[in-house]
């Protein structure tokens, strides 16, 4: 195993145009289109994927091929992008490079991928974002689409791919003005049963009240009980042979950090199957906020009559109004609600149960003990994110590349980049422990290699002495070794 990281915080991402093309004719470089301004990014995902020495024999010669252990010609490779949100109209520009990630950074991965592939294999990127973005904006302000173009007219098939089955076109008040169901056939049913990590949830004979910001909750409900745990996940994500995670190096409200292993829910194509947080508060049963007063309370119980109605009805354009505007007083006045806080016991779970069923299950949604096909993961942080991530993150300048074959570690590294302890953040720490179906290949050797120094976990530190700002339900919570 190994995990490869670039820290250089004076990097940018290049200008639009030009397809993100490298600076220089590299020897291995497949095509002539070499762009007339520097471009940091190209540059550094060739030297993480050269540090890590994939193929070094061949490296400076027209013959590397850094994934070429992974990637055979003729197999299908879907890359999986963070394409969660589009950019709102109160974003700059800074703010939104903190949210997705760059098409800079996947045009270089997919330079790579083309050449181990030898020119013959099928390219999916993409992902499931949120109900209510646009997919049309999400691909134009990554710049993603001109990818698609850029290949398309060189012959190689390269398709940008929203996973979604069911779209919702919201305005800046919440109001839906227009819902899409797309064909059910488009996903596969897996049931992880009482494998599933929500199944420690039903103590002393206790249902939990499973919740998903948006959704009906008895629609929520119907895909779990206990010793039965449905997931429907995208059939185009199953037919891959290779997986590529193309995360960012953010914060996330509800697990804390969100980089490669949250990024897998991005492969339901329908999110009603997936809890984040369950209703109430310690004191019933839930986790969705701490123990608080009537007014959170309240709130809690007005989401539920909103996700209870039908989209797109007076009714429900109207209390969705006020859920919006409630939500944001509370927001503004540090209540926590949605689950967006470290007692979240829920999301973690969920995060993990798709993430094993990404890696075992096959394009039937039949869990075998073997991985079905094989991951890799190259983080974009460029731009990272702290504070109230996924969705409303401060940009930091990180200059970060980072490039592993085993997606717990990558999140470990991540974690310890952006100052935190990587056993205080659920998500991570458990990942590593998992029995059945895990997901860390933690019996082999691990290399860690930062800016050309092996090193081990814990002498990675937060860049340049900083860390990044917690989600404001987790501060005093990332930064300190917790067991539990």
């Amino acid at each position: 195993m190994v995990t490869s990281v670039l820290i250089d915080p004076s990097a940018v991402y290049p200008p639009d145009g030009f397809e993100y093309c490298p600076a220089q004719r590299y020897p291995e470089y497949p095509f002539n289109d070499i762009a007339p301004t520097r471009n940091d990014v190209y540059e550094m995902v060739r030297d993480c994927l050269a540090q890590a020495g994939l193929h070094a024999d061949s490296f400076g010669k027209s013959s590397w091929n850094p994934l070429g252990q992974w990637i055979a010609p003729g197999q299908q490779v879907f890359v999986l992008c963070n394409l969660v949100m589009n950019r709102r109209a109160t974003e700059t520009r800074f703010d939104f490079l903190a949210k997705c990630i760059h098409g800079s950074v996947l045009r270089a991965l997919m330079d790579y991928v083309h050449i181990a592939s030898g020119g013959s294999s099928s390219l999916l990127f993409g992902n499931a974002p949120l109900q209510g973005a646009s997919w049309d904006k999400i691909v134009r302000e990554t710049g993603v689409d001109r990818l698609e173009s850029f290949y398309r007219v060189r012959g190689i098939n390269a398709l940008a791919t929203d996973l979604r089955q069911y779209v919702a076109e919201i305005d800046d008040w919440g109001k839906v003005r227009n819902v899409r169901n797309y064909n059910d056939r488009e996903h596969v049913v897996v049931d992880l049963g009482s494998e599933s990590l929500l199944e420690d949830l039903y103590v002393h004979g206790a249902c939990p009240s499973f919740r998903i910001s948006d959704y009906r909750p008895d629609c929520l409900q119907s895909y779990h009980s206990k010793g039965r745990h449905i997931y429907l996940i995208s059939r185009k994500f199953l037919e891959s042979d290779v997986v590529i995670s193309l995360p960012k190096l953010k914060t996330h409200e509800q697990v804390g950090l969100t980089c490669c292993l949250k990024g897998f829910v991005g492969i339901t194509s329908q999110k009603i199957c997936l809890p984040h947080h369950r209703a109430r508060g310690p004191l019933q049963g839930g986790d969705e906020y701490p123990n608080g007063g009537l007014t959170i309370s309240t709130y809690s119980r007005l989401r539920d009559i909103v996700s209870g109605l039908d989209p797109g009805t007076t009714a429900f354009n109207c209390l969705k109004v006020l859920d919006r505007t409630l939500g944001k007083i509370l927001r503004a006045s540090g209540a926590v609600s949605a689950g967006a806080w470290h007692g979240n016991d829920t999301t973690w779970r969920m995060a993990l149960d798709v993430a094993r069923i990404a890696f075992y299950a096959d394009r039937f949604g039949i869990m075998h003990s073997e991985p079905q096909r094989i991951h890799l993961a190259l983080v974009d942080g460029i731009v990272g994110g702290e504070g109230n991530g996924p969705l409303k993150p401060r940009p930091v300048q990180s200059g970060v590349i980072l490039f592993s074959d085993d997606l717990s570690t990558a999140d470990l590294v991540a974690a310890r980049i952006m100052g935190y302890h990587p056993n205080s953040i659920p998500i991570v720490r458990e990942s590593f422990g998992l029995v059945s179906y895990p997901i860390s290949r933690k019996s082999g050797a691990t290399s860690i290699i930062v800016n050309g120094r092996s090193v081990t976990n814990e002498e990675i530190g937060p860049l340049g002495g900083r860390s990044f700002a917690e989600p404001s339900g987790w501060i005093g919570r990332m930064r300190e070794r917790r067991c539990g």
